[in-house]
């Protein structure tokens, strides 16, 4: 999860109070700067081509991934020890990281609240891979306390968000602008049952394992008739983003917080998306849910129905269970590291 927060479309970049950058929702037009979606607590959009296969995460938020399983226990340590910068600690700093950080990120890394690989990645950028032991441990640190405190409010989701829109005729667009069909009711009927079509297909094909999300998003990346005017489809990997840059804040602040940067620029996508997202309790293909928004520039000031989502979800850390299957798996670690 890499990200400040980017309330735009999908396609972003995920990192925990770091960036969200590579909006592929970006308009073709820059005239049109349409504010892509802001979901309820941040959801950016991370463009990572192949990112993980949706049947072969590692996290632990799938049955079976305990650090009781001696495979499982070893790949989550090799996963610590390559994370950026611990291969080059020295022999005491590492000591020390044993008992305390090494445990966390082996929970974390079973149960989906550790580093993701975005994460991963962006901090090669944001620490480097020589930073000193106490800089790795309140990185991941951070990580771990941010998603803990998601897990407590509005759930944290990471997976992917399929976009099924009405077609180019659905937006609002300048008096003075031409767009073919803009405002054709006939236009538009057939756009929607044609995105009707699509996602139930779509939905009923992950569902049955035959293709994989990332295929699904590439699919409708390609589609023109899937796609607002003037901007791509913007179907891709998302994660849940923390806004606070420590996790360590009161919980009612942090939910302050969360509502004081989502009220502004919210079209109303953001209300759809979260609606989908709060239906879920754990992985897997959701429903089909309905966007309701105003799209375009400028502003109509009316909410009309504007396109279907499909959220295909590989980690859901939401309430006290995930919680406490972090807690389990930490006192697994640490037994196992004595």
């Amino acid at each position: 999860m890499e990200q400040q927060i980017n309330p735009e479309h999908p396609k972003g970049n995920d990192s925990i109070n770091a960036t969200r950058t590579m909006d592929a929702s970006k308009p073709k037009k820059p005239k049109k700067g349409i504010k892509l979606f802001a979901i309820a607590v941040v959801v950016a959009v991370v463009a990572l081509a192949g990112y993980l296969a949706f049947s072969a995460v590692i996290n632990g938020n799938f049955a079976g991934n305990s650090l009781k399983n001696k495979k499982v226990f070893d790949k989550a340590v090799a996963s610590y020890n390559a994370f950026p910068g611990i291969a080059k600690l020295s022999e005491a700093d590492r000591a020390e990281l044993k008992k305390t950080l090494e445990p966390q990120y082996l929970a974390g890394y079973v149960t989906g609240f550790g580093p993701n690989d975005a994460e991963t990645k962006s901090a090669i950028y944001t620490i480097g891979d020589s930073a000193a032991a106490t800089t790795i441990k309140n990185y991941i640190e951070n990580i771990i306390s941010s998603k803990t405190q998601l897990a407590k409010t509005t759930g944290y989701y990471q997976g992917y968000l399929l976009y099924f829109w009405f077609g180019n005729t659905v937006v609002n667009k300048y008096p003075t602008e031409q767009i073919k069909d803009w405002g054709n009711p006939e236009v538009l009927a057939a756009d929607r049952q044609y995105a009707d079509t699509k996602a139930k297909d779509y939905q009923k094909r992950l569902l049955a394992g035959s293709i994989k999300p990332q295929q699904v998003a590439d699919e409708l990346m390609r589609d023109p008739r899937l796609k607002l005017n003037d901007q791509t489809n913007g179907s891709g990997y998302f994660t849940t983003q923390s806004p606070l840059s420590s996790g360590n804040a009161n919980i009612n602040d942090f939910a302050k917080e969360i509502a004081k940067l989502f009220k502004p620029n919210d079209t109303g996508r953001a209300a759809s998306i979260n609606k989908v997202l709060e239906s879920i309790s754990e992985p897997g293909v959701s429903e089909i849910g309905l966007i309701t928004s105003d799209e375009g520039q400028p502003p109509s000031g009316v909410k009309k129905d504007v396109g279907f989502v499909v959220a295909a979800i590989e980690v859901v850390l939401k309430g006290q269970k995930s919680i406490d299957s972090y807690q389990t798996q930490l006192e697994i670690a640490k037994a196992h590291l004595k």
